[in-house]
C-alpha cells in the first residue's frame, strides 16, 4: 500500500470539495485513496462509551458517503474507509505513516 494518498473528511463543504481533488491525485499516482475520519471523544462524563460509539457510527457513515462518491468520480480509483479514534490530525498523521502517503488532502472553511 505505499504511497496512498489519504484525505481528511469529515462531510462538511471543504471536504467535500477536497475529496474530487483527492481522486484526481489518487488517479494521477495511480494510488489508493484512504478517506480517513478521525474522532475523539471527551473523557469528561458518564457516557464516554455511548458517546464514542456514536462518533465512530458517525464516521463510519460519512466516510462510507465519501467512498460511494470517490467511486462515482473514477471508478477505477481504489478507496479504502478509514475510521481513527484519534484527534483528526492525529489520525491523519498516523495513517500517512502507516501507508507511506504520497499527499494528504484536507479541505478548508468559508
Amino acid at each position: 500500500m505505499a504511497g496512498d494518498v489519504v484525505l481528511g473528511y469529515d462531510g462538511s463543504e471543504g471536504s467535500q470539495a477536497a475529496l474530487a481533488v483527492a481522486v484526481t491525485v489518487a488517479r494521477a499516482f495511480d494510488a489508493t485513496l484512504a478517506v480517513v475520519f478521525g474522532y475523539e471523544p471527551s473523557p469528561v462524563g458518564g457516557e464516554v462509551a455511548d458517546y464514542r460509539r456514536q462518533l465512530e457510527k458517525l464516521g463510519a457513515d460519512v466516510v462510507a458517503k465519501a467512498v460511494q462518491q470517490a467511486s462515482q468520480l473514477d471508478a477505477d480509483v481504489t478507496v479504502d474507509a478509514v475510521v481513527v479514534p484519534m484527534r483528526p490530525v492525529e489520525s491523519l498523521l498516523a495513517a500517512a505513516d502507516e501507508r507511506a502517503a504520497r499527499v494528504i488532502v484536507v479541505g478548508g472553511t468559508g
